[in-house]
């Protein structure tokens, strides 16, 4: 018993850092994206396609419009509910009701840092080459003068 209690402790607890409640906003992913990325779970994003699978809105699929990372939920397009007014209103969802269908759009963080890096084995262009020379030439040049001082010093003393 006390160790369900610890356990529920640490999931909900009001000062949980936000890093850590990230990891409990995850969902599955479909067939076709586990075979992509090669995992079976991710975590949910604004702008990913989702499917809902359980409760009575199942089978309906939408775009994420909003993700609560301290109250672990998401809202989703079309998933609604109306309110005493009769007005429409996004439904919160728990992510472990979602199936990933397709992924937001646009580079993620890694792909970014990678296609930023320059590649080890891309050929520098003619004016890179050409500062490349240069500053080659001048650290012969410096060490030759180092070198002739170095002489200088030893013949003088």
């Amino acid at each position: 018993m006390a160790l369900i209690r610890k356990m529920r402790r640490t999931r909900y607890k009001d000062n949980r850092k936000y890093h850590l409640r990230k990891g409990f906003v995850k969902a599955r992913l479909s067939d076709e994206l586990r075979k992509k990325l090669g995992t079976k779970t991710k975590t949910v994003r604004k702008g990913d396609t989702v499917k809902m699978m359980r409760g009575e809105n199942n089978t309906k699929e939408g775009k994420v419009l909003e993700v609560d990372y301290k109250e672990a939920i998401v809202y989703v397009e079309g998933i609604t509910i109306k309110n005493a007014k009769g007005v429409d209103k996004l439904t919160p969802v728990n992510s472990s009701k979602l199936m990933i269908i397709a992924v937001a759009e646009g580079p993620l963080k890694r792909e970014r840092a990678a296609t930023t890096a320059a590649p080890a084995s891309r050929e520098p262009t003619p004016a890179e080459s050409k500062s490349i020379e240069s500053a080659k030439e001048e650290t012969e040049a410096e060490t030759k003068k180092q070198s002739h001082e170095k002489l200088r010093k030893r013949e003088l003393a």
